[in-house]
């Protein structure tokens, strides 16, 4: 049994106790070993958050990929359908603040001259909202929405720019704001299991995020969303094990719109006015099978009244990755006094070979650009013989009426219309994002070599420190030839998980800009494409010689939109490998050189210098992995709920 607590949350030892290690004395420690180690990581540590500041409300971050229904969500559990624009993130990496309060109102913040958010601000009303989010210029940096709800007033809800793809900014955006946020709400939907991009994004916020509530959306649309549900769970105990038993949320959104529909507002809201009560009895129940109660009981329990806590479990998380990261270090130091001389010789050609890749940047650069004009042309083939072929589809459609189409026929013909473009554009994106990853595979595998190499130095040093306790150090995360490939099909799929931050080419290439316009296309023929068409529909009452005009004519418009896409996502595809290459490329040649340099001191000295290293080395080991276990054990002192394997909602909704 643990001891009092105090106000938030943390164990205290009481006299007589066996001594415990509190929240205070855990962190104090770790920032005390960091200045030891290393004063400059100890220097960012004492600027992480331990206990909530003033009057700021606790942060759930709503992270996902673009098109799970995260915005959806959002504007369900705020009550206000179509108020969090679904589509604002395949634009900018804009994201969107929503807070409950006594009228609607919104501020947006520009972006500064340093790229941070400014001084700056512009006042908007809530139907401006969807524009200012989509816009590059001026570029906004987040914009803070208030609206009448029956939210809490003291819970602020951040909707993130989607995870991976369209734009590689999106990733760094959505887990900075995941890192600074009290808790994590991570959207996906029932229509398919993880991918690469998600779960690379989650084995990232599993180090800095204590608490992460996971949403699976659109369960009324698929009938075997419990075993997209099982499937998600094992991937994530394969990848980030902490969230094993995470709870999971089974919801579906358009029945809580209805319930909204009916009331005028969420159930409970105060603001809404007084409706039949069996709409009332309705819009109670749709509220329930929805999924929605559930989930803001669960974030009230969870998130709300815990705030305190969770902000000082999240600086524990923060300083256990910086313990970790100082013990992956000192593992490579200590393999450099162990190497075996032809190890380090075969990594000395690895360093004449890199420098002399990254000085002939001409030859692969050459190679990635003939390789991706390949692409282009295929792509752009592909939308030929498809345009071609669906132009013939809807002649002889036309041509076999003997009248003109009804109202009611041509809005469905606009429809499929709409659809089929929007099918052509997904099925083109996928062949882009294949395509390119093959690019990326084959640049990425002139680094395979020095990959191995330091790897298996990082594996020298890990037995060489054996002594000092079991191995705690987190996988390595340099890119390599497949990480490329499996981030770079990330980063086309729209949405903004593909890397996330961090130090070395994986923070860079969470930075880089990718397949800008690619995912917007799929927006443009299936929504802007489609709602133009009906608007002509309704304005030239169809005749079936102008039917088929603007058949052709919107077929022919979005061959055009799609063959501009081509060009510049394969312009944008291009930059991006290129820059995630070089970048990649000068951080293994420096730690190569790093590991050459090291190993060359090492050799000049003299047996009892290289045994008082190792032995400093290996107490600092031990002193790191006692450490860790001592916040392991602060965080272990306190169930927390989300991490007891109970998958909430389990019926058949």
């Amino acid at each position: 049994m643990t001891g009092p607590t105090t106000r938030r949350g943390r164990v205290v030892s009481m006299p007589g106790q066996s001594t415990v290690p509190t929240f205070d004395s855990a962190f104090a420690a770790a920032v005390k070993l960091a200045d030891q180690i290393r004063p400059d990581v100890a220097t960012e540590l004492r600027q992480v958050p331990t206990e909530p500041t003033g009057d700021v409300a606790p942060v759930i971050a709503v992270v996902g990929e673009v098109n799970q229904g995260k915005s959806s969500l959002i504007n369900a559990l705020l009550g206000r359908p179509g108020l969090s624009p679904a589509r604002f993130t395949v634009h900018t990496q804009t994201h969107l603040v929503f807070r409950a309060g006594e009228r609607d109102s919104a501020v947006v913040h520009l972006v500064g001259p340093d790229g941070t958010a400014a001084d700056r601000t512009v006042p908007a009303s809530l139907t401006e909202v969807a524009d200012w989010a989509a816009r590059d210029d001026p570029p906004v940096a987040f914009v803070d929405v208030t609206v009448r709800s029956a939210w809490p007033d003291d819970v602020v809800l951040v909707d993130t720019p989607g995870v991976g793809g369209l734009d590689g900014r999106h990733g760094t955006v959505a887990l900075a704001a995941a890192e600074r946020a009290t808790a994590l709400l991570f959207v996906t939907g029932a229509d398919r299991p993880f991918g690469a991009p998600e779960l690379e994004f989650l084995s990232r916020a599993a180090a800095r995020i204590d608490l992460v509530v996971f949403v699976l959306t659109r369960i009324g649309r698929v009938a075997g969303w419990q075993e997209v549900l099982e499937a998600n769970q094992r991937d994530l105990a394969r990848v980030a094990p902490r969230f094993a038993g995470a709870t999971w949320i089974p919801v579906e959104t358009t029945l809580a719109e209805e319930a909204i529909e009916l009331l005028g507002g969420r159930p409970g809201d105060p603001h809404v006015d007084s409706v039949a009560d069996a709409d009332s009895a309705e819009a109670t129940d749709l509220w329930e099978e929805s999924g929605l109660r559930e989930l803001t009981d669960h974030l009230e329990t969870a998130v709300r009244t815990r705030a305190a806590e969770l902000v000082g479990r999240n600086a524990l998380r923060a300083a256990r990755t910086v313990l970790e990261e100082l013990r992956r270090s000192g593992q490579a130091s200590l393999a450099t006094l162990t190497a075996d001389p032809a190890l380090v010789e075969r990594l000395e050609q690895e360093q004449d070979r890199l420098r002399a890749l990254k000085t002939g940047q001409s030859r692969w650069s050459t190679d990635l650009e003939q390789h991706l004009a390949h692409v282009r042309i295929d792509l752009r083939d592909e939308l030929g013989v498809a345009v071609n072929r669906m132009r013939t589809s809807w002649r002889d459609r036309v041509q076999d009426r003997n009248r003109a189409p009804s109202p009611e026929e041509t809005e469905r013909w606009a429809d499929e219309l709409a659809d089929e473009l929007a099918t052509l554009a997904d099925t083109l994106i996928e062949g882009a994002r294949r395509r390119f990853a093959e690019a990326a595979k084959a640049l990425f595998a002139e680094l395979a070599l020095g990959e191995q190499l330091l790897d298996d130095l990082a594996d020298l040093g890990v037995r060489a420190a054996a002594t000092a306790g079991p191995d705690l150090r987190p996988a390595r995360r340099r890119m390599t030839g497949q990480d490329g490939a499996d981030a770079l099909m990330g980063v086309m799929m729209g949405s903004g998980i593909a890397t996330g931050v961090g130090t070395g080419v994986a923070a860079l290439f969470g930075a880089t800009v990718l397949t800008g316009g690619a995912a917007l296309v799929v927006g443009l023929l299936g929504g802007v494409g489609g709602f133009a068409f009906r608007k002509w529909v309704r304005q030239d009452r169809m005749r079936s010689e102008d039917l088929r005009a603007a058949i052709n004519g919107w077929i022919t418009e979005g061959q055009q939109v799609l063959g501009n896409r081509i060009e510049r996502v394969t312009v944008d595809a291009r930059t991006t490998i290129a820059t995630v290459f070089r970048s990649t490329l000068e951080e293994t040649l420096e730690e190569v050189n790093r590991q050459v340099a090291q190993s060359r001191a090492a050799a000049d000295l003299d047996d009892k210098k290289v045994s008082a290293e190792r032995k400093q080395l290996t107490e600092q080991h031990r002193r790191l992995d006692k450490a860790c276990a001592s916040i392991d054990e602060v965080l272990q002192q306190r169930s927390t709920g989300d991490e007891q394997g109970v998958v909430a909602g389990g019926g058949d909704r």
